[in-house]
């Protein structure tokens, strides 16, 4: 069981608001951050997409080992804000990929 209840909260059925800078940064979808940040359920399916990369790659998402600017925390949420993403393994079965993919799209429809 993984979990992070650091900073969590209930979540309405719809959209709430959500205070700039909550959560974990590596695992925050693109619509969580910026100047007005929504929190929706797709955003956790968004950090499901990063946790599923980080179980099959067995390394930590958005490492310095990967980019060096990912040290910096507004790096990575310019990358993800950008549409960026993390590059899945090519031996990855194609299946998990699509499934990781859609999890993280851009778009949180």
């Amino acid at each position: 069981k993984v979990s992070d209840f650091g900073t969590s909260k209930f979540v309405a059925e719809q959209v709430s608001p959500m205070t700039k800078h909550m959560g974990t940064v590596n695992y925050n979808a693109p619509e969580t951050v910026g100047k007005n940040p929504l929190y929706t359920f797709s955003a956790d399916i968004f950090s499901f997409a990063i946790l599923s990369w980080e179980v099959i790659t067995n390394e930590p998402a958005f490492s310095v080992a990967i980019n060096p600017d990912f040290a910096f925390e507004y790096k990575i949420e310019e990358f993800i804000s950008a549409g960026k993403r993390l590059e899945i393994p090519r031996e990855v079965d194609h299946r998990l990929a699509a499934l990781i993919t859609d999890c993280w799209a851009h778009n949180p429809e």
